[in-house]
């Protein structure tokens, strides 16, 4: 008999997970095991999908041994969601898993769940961060305990299929391309009216009394440009450019199947998407190249007029943060930028609060202060035209630049 894995996780960590987790985040209890719910089967969704052939369940099964996936987070968990320095490992581990797992996906998969649950986007995010080390580690276990290869960890994740279709919320399915059976709403089936003769002959003049007018109304116009009126010149209708709440969007790399392994002074590794903000820095930094290097985050944005940094930032701060600690000598300074709307005095201010904020952020994971400079630049150094959304969204940006590697 095929083996569940949303059963298993429920009956081993579930109850767990939502009990603590509902604490660390302030959240309901209600919400909380609502979003487990969802959670559980939209991770293991995208496992299904990546490890639908051959090759997609041997880069899988590259994954769980490179990153010693094989289980026995299972059984410390209950001390890692605890809160503190263990729970905030965890969800560091978590914010690389779900790198791996959904990469481009994460925003709207955290949008949905949050939408579907009642949590909050940041606890939504948070709580995916801790669901997913314990859901590759189920599969880890069992992969070890089964002694599977990668054609039985594909069997495996194949076996999963119909569960997942059944829990998965109906938008992440879609997301994923591999459907759902979530229950949507569909509109009744209208009721069948036999009208009456009176009701059919009034129907027929309605029905032929638009074309009648079209009538009249060509025959008018005809009559109207035959007089010279014809050269009034055609009204022009502009298209307004499309609006986007993005406040940072720099040029993202090219979504690719694979992500490029990069090993850090130390030890560590990171999994990052190649062409990214964090590869292009590792690359510069692991490089005989001299001199200053200014790259701009690709993943860190801010709400829309504010300096508030998005939940979904997390993850490319937290490569940032490892990679300070890699090269203990690396000074950088963080510049931000904004468009050219609005006041300059302003603009100048929100790019330097945006990048103390950044500051902050990776002081609190125990980055030396004297080692980050902040800069606000307003609309400084335009990389694009200002004249059009596109070119103001690229200019938004807040740029990382190497002072000494």
């Amino acid at each position: 008999m095929a083996s569940n894995l949303i059963e298993i996780f429920n009956n081993t960590v579930g109850e767990l997970l939502g009990k603590q987790a509902s604490s660390i985040l302030g959240e309901s209890a209600e919400s909380t095991t609502t979003g487990i719910k969802f959670i559980v089967p939209s991770l293991l969704g995208t496992l299904i999908q990546r490890g639908n052939t051959e090759a997609g369940a041997d880069e899988l099964m590259s994954y769980l041994t490179e990153h010693n996936i094989d289980g026995s987070i299972l059984s410390t968990v209950a001390g890692s969601l605890q809160g503190g320095i263990e729970t905030e490992k965890l969800m560091y581990q978590g914010a690389g898993n779900l790198r791996y797992l959904l990469d481009d996906k994460l925003s709207p998969v955290v949008d949905i769940i949050s939408g579907a649950s009642g949590l909050k986007t940041s606890s939504a995010t948070s709580l995916l961060k801790l669901a997913a080390p314990l859901v590759l580690g189920i599969i880890g276990k069992h992969v070890r305990e089964k002694g599977l290869d990668a054609k039985g960890l594909k069997s495996l994740l194949t076996d999963q299929s119909e569960s997942v279709r059944q829990s998965i919320p109906a938008g992440v399915g879609k997301l994923l391309g591999m459907g759902a059976v979530s229950a949507e709403f569909a509109p009744p089936t209208p009721q069948k009216i036999i009208p009456s003769e009176s009701q059919i002959e009034k129907s027929t003049f309605s029905k032929l009394l638009p074309w009648i007018i079209l009538g009249l109304t060509s025959l008018a116009l005809f009559y109207f440009v035959e007089k010279g009126c014809g050269d009034a010149p055609e009204a022009l209708v502009t298209q307004p450019e499309p609006s986007t709440d993005t406040v940072m969007a720099a040029p993202t790399a090219e979504p690719v199947s694979e992500l490029k392994n990069i090993n850090l002074p130390g030890g560590n590794t990171l999994n990052v998407l190649p062409g990214s903000f964090t590869a292009r820095l590792a690359d510069f930094l692991a490089s005989s190249e001299t001199g200053e290097k200014c790259l701009p985050f690709d993943q860190v944005d801010f709400e829309s007029g504010s300096f508030k940094i998005t939940a979904n930032s997390d993850v490319q701060l937290e490569e940032l943060a490892k990679i300070m600690n890699a090269y203990p000598y690396l000074r950088i300074s963080i510049e931000g930028y904004t468009d050219d709307e609005g006041d300059d005095g302003k603009n100048k201010s929100l790019s330097k609060e945006r990048a103390k904020v950044i500051k902050t952020w990776l002081t609190d994971k125990s980055i030396e202060p004297g080692r980050i400079d902040t800069k606000g630049m307003g609309e400084e150094n335009p990389v694009a035209t200002n004249k059009t959304e596109m070119g103001r969204k690229k200019n938004r940006r807040v740029e990382v630049c190497v002072k000494k590697k």
